[in-house]
């Protein structure tokens, strides 16, 4: 069995053009389906993919939570856009401290390479953001 390369296609109600594959049985030159798929990190496993948790709430009354999802879901949307990069994002409003090493955990299943998470602190008129980019593998701060 092998792969090969379709190429690049426009596909409708999808902004990115996605890389197509066929897999190919022997010498058929029809499109072979395998009784044990393999997945998508045995094909091509993307060098810049995301895992965006929720932003964790530091000090925002529950009336303003709406800000805090919108600066995660603004991240995850941006990164989509820069062409080659997988973006998973999980959903909800601001989270307490969480665990990374779930997060890690979530993205390896996943079939990530990285984890970004992070905090937001409203302090008198202030805000500040905190954003960190880790390895799914190793966990070190990139």
């Amino acid at each position: 069995m092998s792969f090969e390369l379709l190429g690049t296609l426009n596909l409708k109600n999808i902004v990115r053009p996605v890389e197509a594959f066929v897999l190919r049985s022997g010498t058929s030159a029809e499109p072979a389906v395998s009784r044990n798929p393999l997945s998508f990190s045995d094909v091509l496993r993307p060098r810049m993919s995301v895992l965006v948790a929720p932003i964790q709430s530091l000090g925002f009354a529950l009336e303003d939570a709406f800000i805090v999802q919108g600066i995660a879901e603004d991240l995850a949307a941006d990164l989509s856009q820069v062409h080659g990069t997988v973006v998973a994002a999980l959903g909800g409003g601001p989270q307490p401290m969480g665990d990374l090493n779930k997060l890690r955990q979530a993205a390896l299943e996943l079939e990530l390479c990285y984890v970004i998470h992070g905090s937001m602190r409203i302090i008198r008129d202030r805000v500040t953001v905190n954003v960190q980019l880790v390895g799914a593998e190793t966990g070190v701060l990139i």
